[in-house]
């Protein structure tokens, strides 16, 4: 990145970007004594290299690398040949340390099947930015997350913001919908294989079924939901073999209901077959007839 500058009527660009590419395109190094420039030979540029590297490697820095170039007076723009000849300043090395929960959250994604690839490019699958250059692979990313403290244009090119800029974050998240997704299914399950066979009053299956159902959604996650492999994007909620499933069970609770009543009702010796009733002669004749119509009526 190259900025113009105007001072004393002079007018100089000053441009930062990686060590490797500002350096390719320097041919001149400042000197600190006098502010002169001598040319940047091969032993030097070789010199600026091994610097580099012990700045980002033994010292886990991150690295730019600062040039200048006096332009001619009275320029009012610069394009990216501009960007050539330059006089190479200085290196800078920012110490810039993990959080400390990165660690084991990364340890969590590797049991979860989660691949976690750390580069200053553009992952396809899950993209983290939060600047405006990062807005195109937030686009295009399966799963776009942006920083809370990103721009505007990066948070409205993602799919998720992380209002703490903490990747920890990230793995609480796919914890919380492992969970969701789980529950989800128990639901569908449960409401399936409970109903298919019934045949009763709406509100009655309200109270029976619907307050179950809603607690399976406040089902806690399972202690081995991060040790799971990730499913398939295209990967339905129930499959054909689960739905075949659930109706079977289904079919078997409904059976299994309908059984029990005909035997309490017709065959069991405690059942209402069995109630006999006694009254006493001329005593409540109406409502003994009455009786005795309604139980000769309900085993007709």
């Amino acid at each position: 990145m190259s900025v113009l500058c105007s001072r004393k009527r002079q007018e100089i660009m000053f441009s930062k970007g990686a060590p490797e590419s500002v350096m390719a395109r320097c041919t001149h190094i400042l000197c600190n004594d006098d502010g002169s420039s001598v040319p940047l030979t091969m032993d030097i540029r070789n010199e600026l290299e091994a610097r580099f590297q012990s700045f980002a490697g033994k010292d886990t820095l991150r690295c730019l690398a600062l040039a200048l170039k006096r332009m001619p007076e009275g320029q009012q723009s610069l394009s990216y040949d501009d960007e050539a000849n330059l006089t190479f300043i200085g290196l800078v090395g920012m110490l810039d340390p993990p959080r400390e929960e990165v660690c084991s959250a990364i340890q969590s994604c590797m049991s979860a099947g989660i691949r976690v690839i750390v580069v200053t490019g553009d992952n396809k699958v899950a993209m983290t930015g939060d600047g405006v250059n990062d807005a195109p692979a937030l686009k295009k990313a399966d799963i776009g997350i942006a920083m809370g403290s990103g721009t505007a244009v990066a948070k409205s090119a993602s799919d998720m913001v992380l209002a703490d800029d903490n990747f920890a974050t990230i793995v609480a998240a796919v914890a919380e919908g492992r969970a969701i997704y789980n529950n989800t299914k128990q639901f569908i399950r449960y409401m399936i294989s409970s109903n298919i066979g019934e045949v009763q009053l709406l509100w009655v299956n309200l109270v029976t079924d619907g307050l179950p159902a809603t607690a399976i959604g406040f089902n806690k996650p399972d202690g081995n939901i991060m040790t799971v492999k990730p499913r398939k994007v295209n990967e339905a909620v129930v499959s054909g073999w689960l739905f075949f499933r659930y109706l079977v069970i289904g079919a078997y609770v409904g059976l299994a209901t309908i059984a029990g009543f005909v035997w309490w009702f017709v065959y069991s010796e405690n059942g209402p077959r069995s109630i006999s009733i006694h009254v006493q002669p001329g005593k409540l004749p109406i409502r003994a007839a009455s009786l005795r119509i309604a139980i000769h009526q309900l085993f007709q």
